[in-house]
């Protein structure tokens, strides 16, 4: 059995939020025009939910937390516009494939689009913190192509999900402070204020508020748990 199949034993579902709608339509459009890469697919109308399900997936999977993949509907390879005859009715089968074929469920966001008096559907998805996500196998964007992830990558999504460092991660992206609870002299523990710095396998480096001094305790000391009041996380170094 490979360590794919048991998918989803290991992977409990997640309520991801939702994404922030108003995005303005002119950057689509720049986005539009432009070539298909690892952040913008285009597909003709009459695409298949397994083709749809496979891109959002592979979105998912693959984005860093400043990307954004677009998955456009009613445009051909080649940039030529074909439109989608009822965009209503297609924003609600995709709406149904992200939240009922893909497990997780990946939150998306929807706009159309009007282009050379057409309706062209642009299906924007950004990096999910509820994966790996799945359509069958777990896909990853290699180039400008949605494949399946080896047992190898599939492993390392496994951890990323797993791994305490996520959450600091996310802290570190977010600019969030962070209180820690640091061993002193004689192992006694002493809380700080901190901003987190880098986030590697190894260490997590920090720097102190307000005073700016750095620090930093490796990875596999450290125990993670959120504080709701401030919004932040409590971590904290074992001894």
């Amino acid at each position: 059995m490979s360590f794919a199949d048991d998918q989803q034993t290991v992977i409990s579902a997640v309520r991801c939020p939702a994404l922030t709608k108003g995005r303005p339509a002119v950057s689509l459009i720049d986005r539009l025009r432009n070539s298909e890469d690892q952040l913008t697919e285009r597909k003709e109308p009459g695409l298949s939910y397994e083709e749809v399900a496979k891109t959002i997936v592979a979105f998912a999977n693959s984005l860093r937390d400043d990307q954004e993949g677009i998955l456009f509907i009613g445009v051909a390879n080649n940039g030529a516009i074909k439109g989608v005859s009822n965009p209503d009715k297609s924003q609600k089968w995709i709406s149904r494939i992200a939240r009922e074929t893909v497990f997780p469920p990946v939150p998306i966001e929807q706009h159309v689009l009007e282009v050379d008096d057409q309706s062209v559907l642009a299906v924007l998805v950004r990096r999910s913190y509820c994966g790996p996500h799945f359509a069958g196998p777990a896909y990853v964007r290699v180039g400008s192509q949605s494949v399946a992830a080896s047992d190898t990558v599939f492993e390392r999504l496994i951890a990323e999900r797993l791994s305490p460092l996520r959450p600091i991660a996310q802290a570190l992206d977010s600019r969030v402070e962070v209180l820690v609870d640091r061993r002193a002299q004689y192992g006694v523990l002493e809380r700080v204020r901190a901003n987190v710095v880098e986030v590697n396998a190894h260490w997590i480096l920090f720097q102190e508020v307000p005073n700016g001094i750095s620090f930093g305790i490796a990875s596999d000391r450290i125990s993670v748990q959120p504080v709701p009041s401030r919004e932040s996380l409590l971590i904290i170094e074992r001894a």
